[in-house]
């Protein structure tokens, strides 16, 4: 399926892994209910997860529409994240990115869930590149941290490398 192959099998909304992909996995932005006109528009479809699109729904602000993932970019101009105690989350800093946590439910139990635990291992391969920088196995843990970046939850991954990874 195209889409899958366009998304890497990832969420639109919540970057979460979408496998094996199925029709209700086929993300309307603009919901069908209200643009039938956009039904099989290819600008109008994109992947999402069973949480976020189920969350999401036939939800739509003409003020203030959710993120398209393929024109929005950088999703960090919109996107944020926060921890909160050990979970981490996220936040819109415009109205779209608003929009888009709260449509699609991005701060769900489920999600922050996966989220945190990604983010934990994460943390801890940063803290031992940091511990010694020098040691010729840090530039094989930072290889898999950039790897990492285009995978689940990619834009977390990168926002914690330029967080918390001490460059040099």
């Amino acid at each position: 399926m195209a889409l899958a192959k366009m998304y890497q099998s990832l969420c639109c909304y919540c970057e979460g892994q979408v496998a094996p992909v199925r029709a209700d996995e086929i993300e309307h932005r603009q919901p069908v209910d209200q643009f039938p006109q956009q039904v099989f528009d290819w600008q109008n479809l994109h992947l999402a997860c069973r949480g976020c699109n189920l969350a999401k729904s036939n939800k739509w602000d003409s003020a203030a529409p959710i993120l398209d993932a393929v024109t929005d970019v950088p999703i960090e101009d919109h996107l944020y994240y926060q921890f909160v105690g050990r979970a981490i989350y996220r936040y819109g800093s415009t109205k779209s990115g608003r929009t888009t946590v709260k449509h699609a439910d991005l701060n769900r139990e489920a999600l922050l869930g996966a989220r945190t635990e990604v983010i934990h291992e994460i943390i801890n391969v940063i803290v031992e590149i940091n511990a010694d920088p020098a040691d010729p196995r840090a530039a094989n843990a930072r290889e898999v941290l950039e790897g990492k970046t285009s995978g689940e939850f990619g834009s977390m991954v990168q926002w914690a490398i330029g967080s918390l990874l001490r460059q040099g």
